[in-house]
């Protein structure tokens, strides 16, 4: 395999654009496959053929180590992109599709699941009689006010499991579709990446994280949700892609500015009309940067 980087400049239509050469591959390879993966993920590209080769072009520097990488794993067979399914297959409709999306992102659809089940929860059980049991701390709740434990109780009694049930509490409609959407985006790209137990232990780590935050940035409070998890995934897709370049782990920069955005205007309390309460912004914040020294972590050194 013949690795040439350098930077070309070529004619394209409506205008012409530096393309920079990623990658040279044998004629006989398909590269449909990579191709429409490529694509997928959003990254600008084009191939051609060149004497005894083809070649991948990319606009993005960036993208460069990310092809080779990918190449050489296809090479490898690491990675074996997923075939179009024949019309017999389609005709089994939805639930072949589902059964698809679970084989593939099995966890990814169980913390949507909990979620919505968290969710019902809240709903239903007005009185909280079960929902205390998931609640970081223990509460009693006298006429209209509550008295919460503490976290060294909560610990000494062996009630662990409440460091961790929050994030599957929800509070409104608006609460679970928006953690639901954003859960599915960055669960299902990081559960591809590395596998459902790495991608459950990052759950767990930036939920603990974001849990811990909020409740020693003010204890005495009812919190829940899987907002600060889905800031920790943010946070690690976004410093591990730019640390190590992976086409499975690039979000476009339009979004990640949405989501630092929408965390910023959650702080000003300007969301908290359309849910029952007010925004955990600490558990965003804890997510968030616990997220974010995990893929420090990861690539300290490998960079």
């Amino acid at each position: 395999m013949s690795i040439v980087i350098k930077t070309t400049e070529t004619a394209c239509e409506g205008s012409c654009l530096n393309w920079i050469r990623a990658i040279d591959l044998p004629l006989e390879h398909d590269l449909s496959a990579m191709s429409g993966y490529l694509h997928q993920q959003g990254i600008q590209h084009r191939i051609s053929a060149e004497n005894e080769s083809q070649v991948i072009w990319v606009l993005d520097a960036a993208h460069v180590d990310a092809i080779q990488d990918l190449a050489k794993r296809v090479a490898l067979g690491e990675i074996q992109f997923e075939r179009k399914e024949s019309p017999e297959t389609e005709d089994t409709g939805q639930t072949s599709a589902s059964a698809l999306a679970f084989g593939r992102f099995p966890l990814t659809l169980i913390l949507i699941a909990l979620s919505i089940l968290g969710a019902v929860l809240v709903e239903w059980n007005r009185d909280l009689s079960i929902v205390r049991w998931l609640t970081f701390q223990e509460f009693a709740v006298n006429g209209r006010s509550m008295q919460f434990g503490n976290l060294q109780h909560t610990l000494a009694s062996g009630q662990y499991w409440r460091l961790l049930t929050p994030i599957f509490l929800h509070f409104g409609l608006f609460h679970i579709l928006f953690n639901s959407l954003w859960l599915w985006e960055f669960g299902r790209r990081l559960e591809r990446f590395f596998g459902s137990v790495r991608f459950g232990g990052l759950v767990a780590f930036t939920g603990l994280a974001s849990n811990l935050t909020q409740y020693f940035w003010e204890s005495g409070s009812l919190f829940g949700g899987m907002s600060g998890v889905l800031y920790g995934l943010l946070g690690y897709l976004w410093i591990r892609h730019s640390r190590q370049p992976d086409p499975n782990l690039h979000l476009p920069k339009g979004l990640i500015i949405f989501m630092l955005a929408w965390l910023v205007l959650a702080a000003t309390g300007a969301i908290n009309v359309f849910i029952d309460g007010q925004v955990a912004n600490a558990a965003h914040v804890g997510g968030l940067l616990s997220g974010m020294l995990a893929a420090y972590l990861a690539t300290r050194d490998r960079p």
